[in-house]
């Protein structure tokens, strides 16, 4: 498939606060699928959107529990849908077409 190089940054690493936003039209939804992530090579950091079984979420390896936060709703298929997750903080929100979906702090 196609995909886009976010380049060679020195680091990877989310520091106080981001957002990921893109527009998804996914023509399956019973798979895992990596949409857009920034890492460093064989280091634990960076972040990742992906979509399991229908279900954005945003990966941040190395923050407090799990790392792992799911949008709450699934996509669907054959659709133009808005995914966004912001991070501030502690604090995680999801929204799908501008609704927030799920939140997560601590």
């Amino acid at each position: 498939g196609s995909y886009i190089n976010l380049g060679t940054a020195s680091t990877a690493v989310y520091t106080e606060s981001m957002t990921v936003a893109l527009w998804l039209n996914p023509a399956t939804l019973n798979q895992r699928r990596w949409v857009i992530g920034r890492n460093r090579d064989g280091q634990n950091s960076g972040w990742l959107l992906r979509l399991r079984d229908g279900k954005p979420e945003l990966a941040l390896p190395g923050t407090s529990g799990p790392g792992i936060f799911p949008a709450g709703d699934a996509l669907v298929t054959n659709t133009w849908q808005h995914v966004a997750f912001t991070f501030s903080g502690d604090t995680v929100v999801a929204y799908i077409n501008g609704v927030e979906t799920s939140r997560y702090s601590g």
